[in-house]
């Protein structure tokens, strides 16, 4: 571990917020932090007396001090904030470990609007001095009430760092005491060495750090205060080392190899002023001689503080060196994680590019395909109709349909669409009959399209009634009864009857029909049927 320099501490507490509870060495320790995040420098003895004053190196007195009235009383209050970019700390002054106060306060930092990442906290002096004649039960009690609100209170990453209370002088005149009946500074000397002891144990048990001042500081009574109570700037810059560099430790920070953390700041010596040289022979050699004695007394002194100003100058520079080496890393290290996200973006947008391209070309491939696919179906409907067409065309060529005119169809061939004989092939004399004097009805043998089905129909009904019931099962005509097709020796066997009769057979069922004209009974369910009857024979 080393001591570290106002840069280094704006990066360990870089996005942090500190809080810290306590008397007038707490507050100390809080100009302290707040000075070394901006300067490299230690505080003045007048900055360590100061009190309540407005403003601290930028700070702001958020509540009592010099906006209320100075007093030394157990009420006494001063809340203080330093706020910058990216570092907020904040002290509270506290006279009891416990109290109604205390628990405003931990109520601020639970509802505020930052969470505390780091809480240094210490209270004995005013319990064991300012609360009652036997203060020690009480003590006690509070500091278990605290540590469990504290538990309850901070979140689970709050670093809570409990110092105890530093040791005392053989000699104590803090303010702090009470005019009256003053404690004897040997009973305050061992009851804070008992306060130490019940503090520690009680927060470990609630697994909290604790920084032991009073072990630390045992042997520098000469950095101690004329008052026996409080300590100068070097001890309070040791003192804020020592916890920098335990929340460097809990936080797992490494820090740089320079000077050990338990060697303290060594202050410059002061040069003496020059003696001034006596000597009882006056003018004499005895004069000549003392002041060559003290010539090169400051002559030495002289050379030592050059000897030292030089050696601190150059573990100044040897500092300043490994700092700037370890910024130069530190920038390098910088460096090559930005490239290396850099690289990481610009591949990640060459995948997402290149899947872009991939569905781009899939659509468009899809797109074709689909194109290809109506462009096969359209050929394929267009040569299927034509098909038809010339499949219909070659069929009224073959059967005589493509010349027909307004007349009707041609003397000779065969019809489309009842498969009848055409008037040129039927013989004139008929079985039966003899000469037929006039011709078939035309309308019976070339039918119009949307008439075939119904003349079919309408024949097959007359010619069925011609016959008793019993021989009517066996002619049945699927179309007109919707009973399934039958085989019929007469009319054929599909759904249409009639139509898809032979041509021979329909011709001797229209034969048939002529013959038995005045004879056979007539249908007469349908007025239709009957009036189409009519009009046909």
């Amino acid at each position: 571990m080393a001591s570290l320099y106002a840069s280094e501490v704006r990066q360990l507490l870089h996005n942090k917020f500190v809080v810290v509870m306590g008397d007038s060495i707490q507050r100390a320790v809080y100009k302290d932090l707040v000075l070394m995040l901006q300067k490299d420098r230690l505080l003045t003895d007048q900055e360590l007396r100061e009190r309540g004053e407005i403003s601290f190196e930028h700070d702001e007195l958020l509540l009592g001090g010099q906006k209320t009235l100075m007093n030394n009383s157990i009420h006494f209050r001063e809340v203080r904030q330093f706020f910058s970019g990216h570092h907020l700390v904040r002290f509270y002054f506290i006279t009891r470990v416990y109290s109604e106060y205390m628990e405003s306060v931990l109520e601020e930092l639970r509802t505020g609007s930052y969470s505390p990442d780091v809480l240094i906290m210490n209270s004995c002096l005013w319990d064991l001095s300012r609360y009652g004649k036997n203060p020690w039960k009480s003590y006690r009690k509070n500091l278990e009430s605290l540590f469990l609100r504290l538990q309850e209170t901070l979140p689970e990453s709050c670093l809570l760092v409990w110092n105890t209370a530093m040791p005392l002088g053989r000699k104590i005149t803090g303010s702090f005491l009470p005019r009256d009946q003053p404690p004897s500074a040997e009973s305050l000397r061992k009851d804070v060495v008992e306060a130490n002891f019940y503090s520690f144990n009680a927060a470990c048990k609630r697994h909290f750090d604790v920084l032991d001042l009073h072990f630390h500081f045992r042997h520098s009574q000469q950095h101690r205060q004329t008052d026996g109570v409080h300590w100068n700037e070097y001890a309070h810059r040791h003192l804020t080392q020592l916890l920098l560099a335990h929340m460097a430790d809990a936080w797992n920070v490494e820090l740089p190899q320079r000077e050990p953390i338990h060697k303290w700041p060594r202050p410059r010596p002061k040069s003496k002023p020059k003696p001034k040289s006596k000597s009882r022979r006056g003018r004499g050699r005895g004069r000549g001689r003392g002041h060559d004695r003290e010539e090169r007394r400051r002559q030495e002194r002289e050379r030592e503080q050059q000897e030292w100003e030089r050696e601190w100058e150059q573990e100044r520079n040897r500092e300043w060196e490994w700092n700037q080496e370890w910024e130069r890393d530190h920038q390098g290290r910088e460096w090559e994680r930005d490239h290396q996200g850099r690289e990481w973006e610009r591949d990640h947008q060459g995948r997402e590019w290149e899947r872009d391209h991939r569905g781009r070309e899939w659509e468009r491939d899809h797109r074709d395909r689909e194109w290809d696919h109506r462009d096969r179906e359209r050929d394929h409907r267009e040569r299927d109709h034509r098909d038809q067409e010339w499949e219909h065309r070659e069929r009224d060529r073959e059967w005589g349909w493509a010349d027909q005119g307004p007349e009707g169809p041609p003397q000779a061939g065969r019809c489309h669409h009842l498969g009848l004989l055409s008037p040129s092939t039927i013989p004139c004399p008929l079985p039966g009959r003899g000469l037929h004097s006039s011709p078939i009805p035309k309308a019976l043998l070339f039918p119009p399209p949307h008439r075939a089905s119904q003349i079919s129909s309408l024949i097959a009904s007359k010619w069925m009634g011609a016959y008793p019931p019993s021989q009517k099962e066996t002619f049945h005509l699927g179309h007109r009864h919707r009973h399934p097709p039958s085989a019929n020796p007469i009319f054929g066997s599909g759904p249409q009857g009639f139509t898809e009769a032979s041509p021979a057979m329909n011709l001797v069922a229209l034969m048939l029909i002529g013959e038995s004209d005045r004879d056979l009974p007539r249908d007469r369910s349908s007025e239709t049927d009957e009036t189409l009857w009519e009009g046909l024979v």
